[in-house]
């Protein structure tokens, strides 16, 4: 006999309960809903703090009616306490559980079994004349979809449902207003009062000149909205803590009233949060404006409680998360909370869990830590797992404060809110003492030296101060009180067995924006005079000496990165946002080597995506991102082989939530261990899917790791990455094709068979350089093509547009660019949304340029054939994945760069065949190309693909279908498609 459903809901449900201290769950109930009665709920999840959760579950194998019984229970209002039930998720228990014989046995085999699970919404719209009108929404979209996971993924969906998106938003929304609002009382304040701006640029450590004014006033008005929230939920378990609503009824809510409580509060926990919300309201002398802007916080605060905000502390650190994604409010790059998850879920190791030595041991740091989403994504995600192994882990939460967390940040608005977020872990639970700190930075020490803030870990020395400044009386700020006392924070190198970051990207050179001259961008902030800024360059120096991945011109980020190898202990996790230039750019290079050399069990997500703003992780940049998860290996002779490789993961899409991001991190985790995944060498099969929920969001490649640049970045189908690299080597390997075609092409280094002409800077970009640059004359001396004008260079030929005029003293120079002359020109820049040719032929012997170097062959019938071999299908796709596409739809290389590209060899062409490229080069040369993004439907190309490959090289008819199909599928490529 089958064990029956209802028992094992019994037996789900007793296991769910056990997982958690959240929430409380029931099964097989009814009398539930106002409407009916009668109707039954298989499982009911009932949070400590925010919305039920109704679970229907039947067998995988029974018949379809789930979809039936979770829309039946959509919209339903509950008896207890009249919620409008607006989810529901459906649940198919694996048929093994039929199986079992006995309630034991069903115990043990939940713990070993995997769920298939899905999300259903009601969502309400307005239809008119006060109708509403109802559609159900489902995750994953497909009925026949499912998510699938053991059942601490399902415990760990059901958390994340818990935040449902029209709450978010309406936060949000609510959030926004209010600190904009609030923020314009402060601010007609400040236009009269000088010494409130002084104070509040002393507090929030940032200069605020008029343009940024607004900027600094909406960091106080999150600051203060952001206390109001913490003392909300405190209020439900202190007794001496009121709440908003408790102090307008005794007539406290005012200025005097708030700072009296807060500093009550400051007693029991949670000092560096109202330590500053404090010093902000006694900033404001005008008592009358300071009734304004607390009444004003006071109803966004009131708004937030009624959406449930402020009584449910995931969902309030989500949205303070997301909240603080808008440079609006903070001035920098901040993860988006569904990229902080996925990264966190994919860093955190495999461990035993559910041994508290573990869990208590296990020591975590983000030295610049923003608002907290990458530091509080981890606490979250390694909490939660202890937690579903029957930890406990709120009994530790002093512990894990006090002894394993570090965060630090130079902003002490940021570090206010990561604050909150980790406290918000277990809101109940105080704490003595935390490693959440500001670092010193700029001058210390009545100015006898300077720090840069995480970086000084950089030093010989193991340990740093750290400060919470308190401008007004000059007295240091500990992390429950304050007094005369300077806050040593000792970190031990190799200490950490996880350092997660999105460091800042500045690099470390002059400024010269808006009379910026003499500073250095990556310090011209906080206040720090030019004079200040040079004395922390020379730190820098100092610093970075000997750090193995430091790069001068991506300083601040490869230094960050030598500081998380330097704490990481061996075994220990590294995991970073990085921009996807840090795995091409050739900066970057010793950054590669040293994931080669000292790194392993590598993993990298990228996007594939069309607007530059969807390859991202963090908020508001076009730069983009990749997520790098590693390994640091023990000692030398504990690597793994010689030729180490990552799993590169490229993906649709960013998922879209904190659910989905979890989610994603499950399948890539499972994808990665049940098989081996498809590699760069393979052939043109296509990457291994990733499938979650039943739909493909992207694909999987094992790829080889070393200094050089993975150019497999960016790439949706790896089907062309695994083309490419067998043209590098010659082979003509379609996909559909089992093996490679017999035929080979001669496909050799631009460097092994020409000679590339000078950079730009040696040309005429620099003092040091050889020309002059200036207007075209009718009879130019030395002929440049120096600027990429898109419209303008539709055909083959191309008329110089500079000439260069030999400057005294750099005669020798100026000639040896001289003979490099050549007519054969290669694009550094491409948008393959606009631009027609990768590779031109100038009218006349030029030196290049800045948008066009020059490469030099043996006579101008190999110039030609060099020309169109560039333009062709097969050199469009060679250029395009061997570039750097860190901006989404262009490629760049640099000179260097295309001394590297792989390239026909016309050196190898013989008599007759550089004859029929003179004959063919003449038919073509009158006639226009498209962008390269429409070569799918160029006839041009297609022409010039057809006769170079055939009647040229002499390549079969029968290849030119492939050709085809291989220039569709190209042109498909969200880096390469029109928008």
């Amino acid at each position: 006999m089958a064990f029956p459903e209802h028992v094992a809901n019994v037996v789900l449900a007793d296991a769910l309960d056990r997982m958690s201290q959240r929430w409380q769950v029931a099964s097989e109930l009814t009398g539930q809903f106002r409407e009916d009665s009668d109707l039954r709920v298989d499982i009911l999840v009932e949070p400590s703090s925010g919305t039920p959760i109704v679970i229907q579950n039947e067998y995988a194998s029974a018949r379809a009616t789930l979809q039936d019984d979770v829309v039946g229970r959509l919209g339903k209002t509950l008896v207890s306490d009249g919620t409008v039930i607006s989810e529901v998720v459906g649940l198919r228990s694996p048929d093994a559980l039929k199986s079992c014989r006995s309630v034991e046995q069903a115990e043990h085999s939940i713990l070993n079994q995997e769920f298939e699970y899905a999300l259903y919404r009601l969502l309400l719209a307005d239809s008119g004349d006060d109708r509403v009108s109802t559609t159900t929404q489902r995750t994953p979209l497909d009925s026949k979809n499912f998510f699938k996971g053991p059942i601490t993924s399902f415990a760990e969906f059901l958390l994340n449902v818990g935040a449902d998106g029209d709450t978010l938003q309406a936060s949000l929304v609510e959030l926004d207003s209010g600190v904009q609002e609030s923020s314009a009382i402060l601010n007609a304040i400040v236009e009269s009062n000088a010494q409130l701006k002084s104070e509040l640029a002393k507090l929030l450590r940032q200069t605020l000149p008029d343009k940024d004014m607004t900027q600094g006033l909406t960091i106080a008005a999150t600051v203060v909205i952001n206390a109001m929230l913490i003392q909300q939920m405190l209020a439900a378990n202190y007794s001496n803590v009121l709440s908003l609503a408790q102090m307008k009824d005794r007539g406290s809510l005012h200025l005097a009233g708030l700072v009296q409580q807060w500093q009550e509060i400051s007693k029991i926990n949670s000092w560096p949060i109202y330590s500053m919300a404090v010093r902000v309201l006694e900033a404001i002398q005008d008592r009358c404006a300071a009734a304004k802007f607390i009444h004003r916080l006071f109803e966004t605060a009131q708004n937030l409680i009624n959406l449930g905000i402020a009584d449910t502390h995931d969902l309030c650190g989500v949205v303070f998360q997301r909240f603080m994604t808008e440079r609006k409010h903070l001035a920098s790059f901040y993860t988006r909370p569904e990229s902080a998850s996925l990264l966190a879920h994919l860093a955190v190791p495999d461990l035993d869990w559910s041994d508290s030595k573990v869990y208590r041991n296990f020591k975590f740091a983000d030295y610049a830590c923003g608002t907290g989403a990458l530091i509080h994504g981890v606490y979250r995600r390694i909490s939660h797992l202890h937690e579903f192994a029957r930890g406990a882990p709120q009994e530790l939460h002093a512990h894990v404060m006090q002894e394993n967390i570090t965060a630090a940040d130079i902003v002490p608005a940021a570090v206010q809110l990561t604050s909150t977020l980790l406290s918000s872990q277990f809101p109940n639970e105080t704490y003595e003492s935390a490693r959440v700190v500001v670092p010193d930075y700029g001058l210390v020490d009545g100015g006898k030296r300077v720090c840069l803030g995480s970086l000084e870990l950089l030093a010989e020395e193991e340990q740093f101060s750290t400060l919470f400044p308190n401008p007004g009386d000059g007295k240091l700020i500990g992390p429950k009180g304050e007094g005369e006392l300077t806050y040593q924070l000792t970190v031990s190198t190799g200490s950490q067995d996880l350092v997660i970051m999105n460091p800042p990207y500045t690099r470390s050179m002059s400024d010269w924006i808006d009379g910026a001259h003499g500073t250095w961008k990556p310090f011209n902030a906080l206040g720090n005079t030019a004079d200040t800024q040079r004395r922390m360059r020379a730190r820098e120096r100092q610093l970075t000496a000997k750090v193995a991945c430091y790069n001068g011109y991506q300083s601040m980020p490869s230094a960050f990165c030598g500081v998380a190898d330097r704490m990481l202990k061996d075994g220990g996790t590294f995991a970073f946002v990085l921009p996807m230039t840090s795995l091409q750019g050739v900066s970057w290079r010793k950054f590669r080597a040293m994931l080669a050399e000292r790194y392993n069990e590598i993993m990298v997500i990228n996007i594939s995506a069309g607007k530059a703003t969807e390859c991202a992780w963090s908020a508001d940049t076009a730069l983009a991102e990749v997520l790098i998860i590693a390994t640091k290996n023990g000692s030398k002779d504990e690597k793994l082989g010689t030729s180490p490789r990552a799993a590169l993961v490229s993906l649709m899409s960013r998922p879209l939530n904190n659910m989905l991001a979890a989610e994603y991190a499950q399948a890539i985790r499972a994808t990665t261990r049940k098989q081996p995944i498809r590699a760069l060498e393979d052939g043109p099969y296509g990457g291994t899917p990733l499938i979650v929920g039943g739909e493909l969001v992207g694909e999987l490649l094992s790829v080889p790791v070393s200094e050089k640049s993975w150019h497999t970045l960016g790439i949706r189908d790896f089907s062309l990455a695994q083309f490419a690299h067998q043209l590098a080597l010659g082979k003509l390997w379609f996909p559909r094709n089992k093996t490679p075609h017999s035929a080979r092409l001669s496909i050799e280094l631009i460097k092994n068979f020409a000679t590339v002409g000078y950079a730009d800077n040696n040309i005429a970009n620099n003092q040091t350089a050889a020309y002059q640059r200036i207007d075209l004359t009718d009879d130019p001396n030395f002929p440049m093509v120096w600027k990429n004008v898109s419209g303008r260079q539709r055909l083959l030929i191309f008329n110089p547009d500079q000439e260069g005029r030999v400057k005294n003293g750099r005669e020798d120079l100026a000639f040896r660019i001289w003979e490099r002359r050549s007519n054969s020109l290669v694009a550094r820049e491409v948008s393959f949304a606009s631009q027609s040719l990768i590779s031109g032929y100038a009218s006349e012997p030029v030196i290049g340029g800045r948008a066009w170097p020059n490469v030099q062959l043996d006579n101008s019938a190999q110039e030609k054939a060099f020309v169109l071999w560039g333009n062709s299908t097969l050199g469009l796709i060679s250029y395009w994945y061997n570039s750097s596409r860190q901006q989404v739809k262009r490629g760049m290389v640099t000179v260097t760069d295309i001394g590297q590209l792989p390239w026909l060899d016309v050196s190898t062409l013989s008599p007759t065949q550089l004859n029929a490229v003179e004959v063919l080069f003449d038919e073509l040369k009158t006639k226009r190309f498209e962008p390269v993004g429409k070569a799918c439907d160029d006839e041009t190309r297609k022409e010039l693909d057809r006769r170079l490959l055939v009647e040229v090289l002499g390549l079969p008819q029968k290849v030119l279908p492939a050709i085809e199909r291989l220039r569709r599928k190209w042109c498909a490529e969200p880096s390469v498609a029109p928008a």
